[in-house]
């Protein structure tokens, strides 16, 4: 089954979202912010990410470096899902290896198609990321 962290600072979108990805199909875990998602990794590796960007302890950008500097982790697609809609938010985040960005109110089928379309599949691995 595929394996989706969705990482939020907001309990109410983290619940929503979760219980929207299980009703999907996915199998779904969840953190409040960068560091507790760091630490949870090491004990289940997801597919894909879900990120918030404003967020404590580790915001989303700190997280998106940190991540996609780990030999054990760069692989992973992350999707930023944020209420800031900034074209230079969006621009820093691919730039640190971010597979897509969303801004928050989001698009239930919208996001569900990012998901499927970067998630490893029958017709290869997602599309390649930019190295740092």
């Amino acid at each position: 089954m595929t394996r989706i962290l969705i990482i939020d600072d907001e309990p109410t979108y983290l619940e929503l979202m979760q219980d929207y990805l299980r009703f999907k199909g996915f199998e779904v875990s969840t953190a409040k912010d960068g560091d507790e998602a760091i630490k949870q990794m090491r004990y289940e590796k997801p597919d894909l990410i879900l990120l918030d960007i404003m967020m404590p302890t580790m915001d989303g950008y700190q997280f998106c470096r940190t991540l996609k500097a780990d030999a054990a982790f760069w692989d992973i697609p992350i999707i930023v899902v944020t209420a800031i809609a900034s074209d230079r938010g969006e621009r820093m985040m691919q730039g640190l290896g971010a597979a897509a960005y969303l801004e928050k109110p989001i698009d239930q089928d919208q996001l569900l198609k990012l998901i499927r379309k970067h998630l490893p599949g029958p017709t290869g691995a997602p599309p390649p990321r930019k190295v740092l």
